[in-house]
Protein backbone atom coordinates (compact mmCIF):
# COMPACT_ATOMS: atom_id res chain seq x y z
CA UNK A 1 0.00 0.00 0.00
CA UNK A 2 1.43 3.42 -0.90
CA UNK A 3 2.65 5.45 2.09
CA UNK A 4 0.36 8.39 1.24
CA UNK A 5 -2.70 6.12 1.32
CA UNK A 6 -1.63 4.63 4.66
CA UNK A 7 -1.33 8.13 6.14
CA UNK A 8 -4.76 9.10 4.82
CA UNK A 9 -6.36 5.96 6.27
CA UNK A 10 -4.66 6.64 9.61
CA UNK A 11 -6.01 10.21 9.69
CA UNK A 12 -9.52 9.02 8.82
CA UNK A 13 -9.40 6.41 11.58
CA UNK A 14 -8.43 9.08 14.13
CA UNK A 15 -11.34 11.27 13.01
CA UNK A 16 -13.72 8.34 13.28
CA UNK A 17 -12.55 7.57 16.80
CA UNK A 18 -12.71 11.17 17.99
CA UNK A 19 -16.40 11.74 17.23
CA UNK A 20 -19.57 9.68 17.63
CA UNK A 21 -20.49 7.62 14.56
CA UNK A 22 -22.33 10.05 12.29
CA UNK A 23 -24.71 7.30 11.19
CA UNK A 24 -25.96 6.90 14.77
CA UNK A 25 -25.54 10.27 16.50
CA UNK A 26 -26.87 13.67 15.47
CA UNK A 27 -24.82 16.67 16.58
CA UNK A 28 -26.98 19.41 18.09
CA UNK A 29 -26.11 23.08 18.50
CA UNK A 30 -24.87 24.49 21.77
CA UNK A 31 -22.56 23.46 24.58
CA UNK A 32 -23.43 21.65 27.81
CA UNK A 33 -21.95 20.09 30.93
CA UNK A 34 -24.98 17.92 31.80
CA UNK A 35 -28.22 16.94 30.08
CA UNK A 36 -31.73 15.68 30.89
CA UNK A 37 -34.48 14.30 28.65
CA UNK A 38 -38.16 13.57 29.20
CA UNK A 39 -40.43 13.45 26.13
CA UNK A 40 -39.16 12.80 22.61
CA UNK A 41 -38.23 16.43 21.98
CA UNK A 42 -38.27 17.56 25.60
CA UNK A 43 -34.73 18.06 26.80
CA UNK A 44 -32.87 20.37 29.15
CA UNK A 45 -29.20 21.00 29.74
CA UNK A 46 -26.76 22.66 32.07
CA UNK A 47 -24.80 24.92 29.75
CA UNK A 48 -21.15 25.92 29.71
CA UNK A 49 -21.88 29.57 30.57
CA UNK A 50 -20.81 29.97 34.19
CA UNK A 51 -23.02 32.27 36.26
CA UNK A 52 -22.74 33.89 39.66
CA UNK A 53 -25.77 32.04 40.98
CA UNK A 54 -24.79 28.42 41.58
CA UNK A 55 -23.05 26.94 38.57
CA UNK A 56 -23.92 27.20 34.87
CA UNK A 57 -26.95 28.47 32.97
CA UNK A 58 -29.98 26.20 32.43
CA UNK A 59 -31.42 25.73 28.93
CA UNK A 60 -34.49 24.09 27.36
CA UNK A 61 -34.57 22.47 23.89
CA UNK A 62 -37.29 23.96 21.65
CA UNK A 63 -36.87 21.51 18.78
CA UNK A 64 -34.33 23.62 16.94
CA UNK A 65 -32.16 25.29 19.55
CA UNK A 66 -31.66 25.98 23.24
CA UNK A 67 -33.66 28.66 25.08
CA UNK A 68 -32.48 30.09 28.40
CA UNK A 69 -34.62 28.94 31.32
CA UNK A 70 -32.99 31.09 33.97
CA UNK A 71 -31.36 29.82 37.11
CA UNK A 72 -28.09 27.94 37.47
CA UNK A 73 -26.94 24.46 38.39
CA UNK A 74 -24.49 21.63 37.83
CA UNK A 75 -26.74 18.55 37.47
CA UNK A 76 -30.23 18.29 35.96
CA UNK A 77 -33.10 15.77 35.61
CA UNK A 78 -36.53 15.93 33.98
CA UNK A 79 -39.74 13.89 34.05
CA UNK A 80 -43.43 14.04 34.97
CA UNK A 81 -42.45 15.65 38.28
CA UNK A 82 -40.92 18.54 36.35
CA UNK A 83 -37.33 19.71 36.01
CA UNK A 84 -35.02 19.31 39.00
CA UNK A 85 -31.57 20.87 39.41
CA UNK A 86 -28.78 20.73 41.93
CA UNK A 87 -26.37 23.66 42.09
CA UNK A 88 -22.73 23.94 43.10
CA UNK A 89 -23.67 24.45 46.77
CA UNK A 90 -25.76 21.25 46.73
CA UNK A 91 -29.06 23.10 46.88
CA UNK A 92 -32.05 21.57 45.08
CA UNK A 93 -34.45 23.49 42.83
CA UNK A 94 -37.58 22.49 40.88
CA UNK A 95 -39.04 24.28 37.87
CA UNK A 96 -42.82 24.90 37.92
CA UNK A 97 -42.89 27.99 35.72
CA UNK A 98 -40.29 29.52 38.01
CA UNK A 99 -37.49 28.03 40.06
CA UNK A 100 -38.59 26.98 43.53
CA UNK A 101 -36.13 26.00 46.27
CA UNK A 102 -36.67 22.51 47.67
CA UNK A 103 -35.52 21.09 51.01
CA UNK A 104 -32.35 19.08 51.38
CA UNK A 105 -29.08 18.92 49.51
CA UNK A 106 -27.94 16.75 46.62
CA UNK A 107 -24.96 16.19 44.35
CA UNK A 108 -26.98 14.41 41.63
CA UNK A 109 -30.66 13.89 40.90
CA UNK A 110 -32.89 11.64 38.78
CA UNK A 111 -36.53 12.02 37.77
CA UNK A 112 -38.94 9.70 35.93
CA UNK A 113 -42.23 7.82 36.22
CA UNK A 114 -43.47 10.26 38.86
CA UNK A 115 -40.47 9.48 41.08
CA UNK A 116 -37.53 11.66 42.11
CA UNK A 117 -34.34 10.21 43.58
CA UNK A 118 -31.18 12.00 44.63
CA UNK A 119 -27.61 11.33 45.67
CA UNK A 120 -26.89 13.43 48.73
CA UNK A 121 -23.79 15.24 49.93
CA UNK A 122 -22.79 13.19 52.97
CA UNK A 123 -19.91 10.91 52.07
CA UNK A 124 -19.97 7.20 52.86
CA UNK A 125 -18.69 3.97 51.35
CA UNK A 126 -19.63 3.96 47.67
CA UNK A 127 -20.12 7.71 47.34
CA UNK A 128 -22.99 9.63 48.94
CA UNK A 129 -26.23 8.56 50.55
CA UNK A 130 -29.30 7.89 48.37
CA UNK A 131 -32.63 9.61 48.95
CA UNK A 132 -36.14 9.41 47.44
CA UNK A 133 -38.70 12.25 47.35
CA UNK A 134 -41.74 11.23 49.38
CA UNK A 135 -44.71 13.45 50.21
CA UNK A 136 -42.83 16.70 50.37
CA UNK A 137 -39.53 15.60 51.88
CA UNK A 138 -36.59 13.27 51.31
CA UNK A 139 -36.70 9.66 52.55
CA UNK A 140 -33.36 7.96 53.23
CA UNK A 141 -32.88 4.86 51.09
CA UNK A 142 -30.26 2.09 51.23
CA UNK A 143 -27.04 2.37 49.30
CA UNK A 144 -24.64 5.05 48.16
CA UNK A 145 -23.50 6.37 44.80
CA UNK A 146 -22.39 9.32 42.73
CA UNK A 147 -24.76 9.21 39.72
CA UNK A 148 -28.45 8.32 39.61
CA UNK A 149 -31.16 8.08 36.95
CA UNK A 150 -34.85 7.17 37.07
CA UNK A 151 -36.64 5.61 34.11
CA UNK A 152 -40.20 6.33 32.95
CA UNK A 153 -41.51 3.48 35.14
CA UNK A 154 -40.00 5.06 38.24
CA UNK A 155 -37.16 2.55 38.58
CA UNK A 156 -33.89 4.03 39.87
CA UNK A 157 -30.46 3.17 38.44
CA UNK A 158 -27.31 3.97 40.42
CA UNK A 159 -23.56 4.22 39.80
CA UNK A 160 -21.17 4.31 42.75
CA UNK A 161 -17.71 5.82 43.07
CA UNK A 162 -16.09 2.57 41.92
CA UNK A 163 -18.19 2.56 38.75
CA UNK A 164 -20.42 -0.32 39.88
CA UNK A 165 -23.95 -0.28 38.43
CA UNK A 166 -27.14 -1.04 40.37
CA UNK A 167 -30.90 -1.22 39.72
CA UNK A 168 -33.52 -0.69 42.43
CA UNK A 169 -35.59 -3.87 42.92
CA UNK A 170 -38.18 -2.50 45.35
CA UNK A 171 -36.49 -3.69 48.56
CA UNK A 172 -32.85 -3.23 47.68
CA UNK A 173 -30.26 -2.75 44.96
CA UNK A 174 -29.29 -5.45 42.47
CA UNK A 175 -25.81 -5.11 40.99
CA UNK A 176 -25.45 -5.43 37.23
CA UNK A 177 -22.28 -6.32 35.33
CA UNK A 178 -20.16 -3.56 33.87
CA UNK A 179 -18.67 -0.24 34.94
CA UNK A 180 -19.90 3.29 34.30
CA UNK A 181 -19.33 6.95 35.04
CA UNK A 182 -22.91 7.97 34.17
CA UNK A 183 -26.21 6.25 33.39
CA UNK A 184 -29.51 7.09 31.70
CA UNK A 185 -32.75 5.10 31.42
CA UNK A 186 -36.11 5.51 29.70
CA UNK A 187 -38.48 3.88 27.24
CA UNK A 188 -37.40 0.42 28.36
CA UNK A 189 -33.76 1.11 27.49
CA UNK A 190 -30.68 1.76 29.58
CA UNK A 191 -27.49 3.42 28.33
CA UNK A 192 -24.23 4.13 30.10
CA UNK A 193 -21.11 6.16 29.66
CA UNK A 194 -18.62 3.45 30.55
CA UNK A 195 -15.21 3.76 32.20
CA UNK A 196 -13.45 2.80 28.99
CA UNK A 197 -11.65 5.92 27.78
CA UNK A 198 -12.05 7.16 24.24
CA UNK A 199 -11.61 10.51 22.45
CA UNK A 200 -14.50 12.65 23.70
CA UNK A 201 -14.65 11.04 27.13
CA UNK A 202 -15.69 7.41 27.66
CA UNK A 203 -17.29 4.83 25.38
CA UNK A 204 -21.10 4.55 25.29
CA UNK A 205 -22.92 1.23 25.75
CA UNK A 206 -26.55 0.08 25.63
CA UNK A 207 -27.99 -2.65 27.86
CA UNK A 208 -29.32 -5.63 25.90
CA UNK A 209 -30.45 -9.11 26.87
CA UNK A 210 -26.90 -10.31 26.42
CA UNK A 211 -25.23 -7.53 28.42
CA UNK A 212 -23.70 -4.21 27.41
CA UNK A 213 -23.41 -3.60 23.67
CA UNK A 214 -21.07 -0.89 22.31
CA UNK A 215 -23.13 1.92 20.79
CA UNK A 216 -20.38 4.03 19.28
CA UNK A 217 -19.50 7.50 20.41
CA UNK A 218 -18.02 8.78 23.63
CA UNK A 219 -19.09 11.23 26.30
CA UNK A 220 -19.17 12.14 29.97
CA UNK A 221 -22.90 12.62 30.64
CA UNK A 222 -25.95 10.81 29.25
CA UNK A 223 -29.74 10.96 29.56
CA UNK A 224 -32.48 8.85 27.95
CA UNK A 225 -35.93 10.16 27.00
CA UNK A 226 -39.24 8.32 27.38
CA UNK A 227 -38.84 6.95 23.84
CA UNK A 228 -35.58 5.23 24.77
CA UNK A 229 -33.40 7.66 22.82
CA UNK A 230 -30.16 8.82 24.48
CA UNK A 231 -28.81 12.36 24.59
CA UNK A 232 -25.08 12.70 25.13
CA UNK A 233 -22.54 15.35 26.17
CA UNK A 234 -18.83 14.83 25.56
CA UNK A 235 -15.80 16.23 27.35
CA UNK A 236 -15.68 19.24 25.01
CA UNK A 237 -19.29 20.12 25.83
CA UNK A 238 -20.63 19.00 22.43
CA UNK A 239 -24.23 17.72 22.48
CA UNK A 240 -25.48 14.68 20.55
CA UNK A 241 -28.81 12.88 20.14
CA UNK A 242 -29.29 9.31 18.91
CA UNK A 243 -30.86 9.36 15.45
Amino acid sequence: MPRGLRVLLFILSIIALSTPALADWERLPGQATDIAAAGRDEAYCIGSNRTDGGGFGIWRWDGGGWQALGGAGVRIAAGRRGVWVTNDQGRVWRWDGAWRAMPGQASDIGCGGGQVWAVGVSGESGGYGVWRWNRGDWERMPGAGVRIAVDDRGVAWLVNDRGDIFRWEGMGWRQLPGQAVDIGAGGGRVWIVSRRRAPGGFEVYQLTGGGWRPAGGAGVAIAVDDGGRPWLVNDRGDIFRWR
